[in-house]
């Protein structure tokens, strides 16, 4: 289905009423209100936040770790090699079932 663009005019009571067309699902929708007189600013999901505004955003909610003297981390930490790396992950077993049968076997019938 298309979207579907309506020009309406907002009363003093600020209250809209919209009947939609048969054709329109039920479910989640998304509902986007700009005034006609305000400039039109395209958005797009794809548009992803940079590192500085991932920070920014870390930092707002106060939850950017800045000092990492806070933690017993050994000054004399060295990152593992590839073969460090290898080793701890080269004896994983496989799962017996895939995620799908450990949540039904968790949920039991319903």
């Amino acid at each position: 289905m298309n979207a579907i663009t309506l020009n309406m005019t907002v009363g003093k009571d600020r209250k809209l009423v919209i009947d939609l067309p048969d054709d329109v699902p039920e479910g989640p929708i998304k509902l986007t209100i700009q005034p006609m007189n305000a400039p039109v600013v395209e958005e797009t999901e794809e548009d992803e936040p940079t590192l500085e505004e991932i920070r920014a955003m870390l930092a707002a909610a106060g939850s950017l770790v800045t000092d990492l003297s806070i933690y017993d981390i050994p000054e004399d930490l060295a990152p593992l090699s590839e073969e460090e790396l290898d080793e701890l992950t080269r004896d994983i077993p496989a799962l017996s079932k895939s995620i799908e049968e450990f949540i039904a076997e968790d949920r039991g019938e319903y």
